[in-house]
C-alpha cells in the first residue's frame, strides 16, 4: 500500500492535550526545550521520584533522535544518550509499509520534549525497554490508537494488567476502523517481515 504524503502527520490526525490529571504527570513540570528546563525537569523528577530513579527503573530526558517507528534516543541530566525500545507495541519496519510514516508519528509525538519512561529492562541490543510518557501522553499506547503500531502481544505478559487491556482495545478499535496500517487489507506484522 502507498502512503501518503504529511505536512504534520500527528497534528493532521489527532491533536493531544497534556493530561495533568494523570497520577504519573501530576507533578512534571512541562519543560521547554531549551538545556535549563531539561535540567530543571530532571531535578523535579528526581526529588518526586527518588527511590524509582535512584532504583534505575524510571528515566527522563530530551527526545533529541527518533531511530524508527518504535526506538528513540533520550538525553538525560547528565548528557548521556541512553537508547530507548518502547515496551508494549512493534512498528512497521522502515521498508515496510507505514515504516516511515510511524517514524514520523513518534517524531512528533516525542522530538525535543521532555519525555519520562518506566523502564524495566533491557534488550540483547542495549537498549531500554521503557512505557514513555511525553505531555502525559502514553506514547506506545497512541501509536496503537492511530494504527501506527501492533500491540506486541508475545511481550504482553510484561505489562500491567491495565496497559495489556488498553493497548489491545486500542488495536482491535484501529482495526476496525481501518486506521493507518489497519487500511492495508493484510498488514506484515514487523516479526514476520523481520524473517523473511
Amino acid at each position: 500500500m502507498m502512503e501518503k504524503p504529511l505536512t504534520s502527520e500527528y497534528a493532521q490526525i489527532n491533536k493531544v492535550t497534556p493530561n495533568h490529571d494523570d497520577p504519573w504527570m501530576a507533578n512534571v513540570v512541562k519543560a521547554s526545550n531549551s538545556t535549563s528546563a531539561l535540567v530543571i525537569g530532571a531535578l523535579l523528577a528526581t526529588l518526586l521520584f527518588p527511590l524509582v530513579v535512584q532504583a534505575g527503573e524510571s528515566l527522563i530526558g530530551k527526545a533529541v533522535r527518533i531511530i524508527d517507528g518504535d526506538t528513540l534516543v533520550l538525553l538525560n541530566d547528565d548528557n548521556q544518550q541512553i537508547r530507548i525500545r518502547l515496551a508494549g507495541i512493534d512498528t512497521p519496519e522502515k521498508k515496510q509499509p507505514f515504516g516511515k510514516r510511524a517514524k514520523r508519528v513518534l517524531t512528533e509525538l516525542t522530538a525535543g520534549k521532555i519525555v519520562i519512561g518506566d523502564c524495566p529492562k533491557t534488550d540483547h541490543y542495549g537498549r531500554r525497554i521503557c512505557k514513555i510518557k511525553a505531555e502525559g501522553v502514553d506514547v506506545g499506547l497512541e501509536l496503537i490508537r492511530l494504527g501506527m503500531a501492533w500491540h506486541y502481544k508475545k511481550y504482553a505478559h510484561e505489562q500491567s494488567p491495565e496497559d495489556r487491556k488498553a493497548y489491545a482495545d486500542s488495536e482491535d478499535q484501529a482495526k476496525k476502523n481501518r486506521i493507518g496500517l489497519w487500511s492495508d487489507p493484510s498488514p506484515v506484522p514487523p516479526w514476520q517481515w523481520r524473517d523473511r
